[in-house]
């Protein structure tokens, strides 16, 4: 949390001064899979991971890029032996987005957003042995949904931001439709607007 915090900071203070909204802050993310019946075998829960990235505005719409981390906590069993274990995901995002008033510092907004696969690490744990292996950015597909939600503003520069994304893509580029799965996250971001001029 440290190092997002200092990380954060910087990247605020660079971007911020061209005018640009740095946002940056915690997803919690699922994975759903395609075929039910394999959900139903697998208990899936939320992995933590961050976001952090900028976005201008023009002509009516909000369009950005980003750092994503998503991923998934699963567990299940096979044979009697119980496995547990989390996967990573980090992305290079782009969104475009329509903002909608809907009050006094708040705004909520709505669309798209396509994530471009960077790598990352899949840890496995059972019978008292641990497996930890990276993740190839050639296995990811692109990862494209709808991202929904809100962002409050506490004065003119810092505010707060709650989203939700929906994927629609599957996530595994080269993996049988059936045992393929897509991305779920919500996230809660600080926002810093950028100053023009």
């Amino acid at each position: 949390m440290k190092v997002f915090l200092t990380s954060f900071i910087i990247i605020s203070s660079i971007f911020a001064q061209s005018g640009l909204t740095v946002i940056g802050g915690y997803n919690m993310s699922k994975i759903k899979y395609n075929d039910d019946d394999v959900t139903e075998q697998i208990d899936i829960d939320t992995r933590s991971g961050f976001n952090i990235g900028f976005e201008t505005r023009s002509a009516n719409l909000i369009s950005g890029a980003s750092f994503v981390q998503r991923g998934a906590e699963i567990e299940f069993e096979v044979f009697g032996y119980e496995f547990n274990g989390y996967d990573v995901y980090n992305y290079a995002a782009l969104h475009i987005l329509y903002p909608i008033a809907m009050g006094t510092g708040l705004e909520g907004f709505g669309g798209l957003q396509a994530g471009f696969g960077l790598g990352g690490e899949t840890h496995i744990e059972a019978a008292g042995e641990t497996e930890t292996e990276d993740i190839d950015a050639d296995g990811f597909g692109v990862d494209a949904g709808l991202l929904v939600g809100a962002s409050f503003m506490l004065n003119e520069k810092f505010g707060i931001r709650a989203s939700y994304y929906l994927g629609l893509t599957d996530v595994a580029k080269d993996l049988d439709d059936d045992l393929n799965y897509k991305n779920n996250t919500i996230s809660i971001s600080l926002v810093l607007s950028g100053v023009s001029g």
